[in-house]
């Protein structure tokens, strides 16, 4: 893939031609890779420009991306409210370790095993600087998203001396489905990811249509997509092998459950709230966001910052060092 910054900062004077521009991308195109333009939104017509100047039947592989991504846009919520975020991409996703043989053997529990040696490490660390005398923080509030908040809500349910919490976001329900229905699945998504490698440009263009995708996610989105390990896709491995009723039952530490009421979409949604309410776990809070799909943060940004926001402050700002650590959390 090739990125052109074809902007103009100091003027027109000092920006390289759109037919020079055309000429390089044209060239790319043509040996098979990919051309993105970026920049500000006022360098959105510019980009067009270089669209026109590329021989017609080619001007569909430059993605103009001006505009439609921001720096500032794309700082981490929590961050911008000063907590001190780790986010750890899954096994397999982003730059994470891909996955051997032997661990697919055991995924539910590498998924565990990954995020207690993250957790490990920041107790090491709290510990190292308390022995010399400096602020250490509290064990972080684990936050996780479908696969990354089963795995989370596991974590927590077994290690709570590593933990001050879990926000779980609609997290996947082992045991609602048959194996062959989830090796069914995984292969549907290999099959899916399969298309969106093949042709990212596509790929990115739908993310930025879509709008449940912010756009400052969509092309980070396009580029995790294209360094998911299928292995364990077509497994249909989605949580550690821990039911989840069981799970949320065994949970000892303050837990915040976010789900959505959209039909086809929600994982938990208002049937799994009633089965909270029949486990009746006094450590686990339930929030529905209304219209929210599986990924509550993305499909009702709002709602989902409205339920978590005021119960971080009330879990973790006791402490001057606060931490929030994402578990990988794909989407399925």
């Amino acid at each position: 893939m090739l990125a052109l910054c074809p902007g103009a900062e100091l003027g027109e004077a000092k920006r390289w031609p759109a037919e020079h521009y055309a000429k390089v991308a044209e060239i790319k195109i043509r040996a098979g890779w990919q051309v993105w333009l970026f920049g500000s939104q006022k360098d959105a017509p510019g980009g067009e420009e270089i669209r026109e100047w590329v021989t017609p039947g080619f001007e569909e592989d430059v993605c103009n991306l001006a505009g439609r991504t921001s720096l500032a846009e794309a700082i981490d919520h929590w961050v911008g409210r000063g907590y001190r975020v780790v986010a750890a991409d899954a096994r397999g996703h982003g730059l994470s370790p891909r996955w051997t043989p032997a661990e697919l053997d055991r995924a539910g529990e590498q998924l565990v095993d990954d995020v207690v040696t993250v957790l490990t490490d920041l107790a090491d660390e709290a510990r190292g600087r308390a022995a010399l005398g400096l602020p250490a923080a509290p064990p972080p509030v684990l936050v996780g998203h479908s696969m990354g908040a089963a795995t989370a809500m596991v974590v927590a349910g077994r290690h709570p001396e590593l933990v001050s919490g879990a926000v779980l976001g609609d997290p996947a329900r082992f045991g609602s489905r048959t194996p062959d229905e989830l090796r069914a699945r995984g292969a549907a998504r290999a099959r899916a990811r399969a298309t969106e490698v093949a042709d990212l440009p596509a790929t990115a263009a739908r993310a930025l249509a879509d709008p449940d995708v912010p756009d400052v996610e969509a092309l980070p989105g396009a580029w995790a997509s294209q360094r998911t390990d299928p292995t364990l896709l077509v497994t249909g491995v989605v949580a550690p092998e821990v039911p989840w009723e069981e799970g949320m039952g065994a949970l000892r530490v303050p837990t915040l459950l976010v789900t959505g009421d959209r039909r086809g979409s929600a994982r938990v949604g208002p049937e799994g709230l009633s089965v909270l309410e029949r486990v009746a776990n006094p450590c686990v809070e339930t929030v529905l966001v209304p219209g929210a799909g599986h990924d509550v943060r993305r499909t009702r940004p709002v709602g989902f910052y409205t339920a978590v926001d005021p119960w971080l402050r009330r879990i973790l700002d006791r402490s001057r060092d606060r931490i929030v650590i994402i578990a990988g959390d794909p989407e399925h």
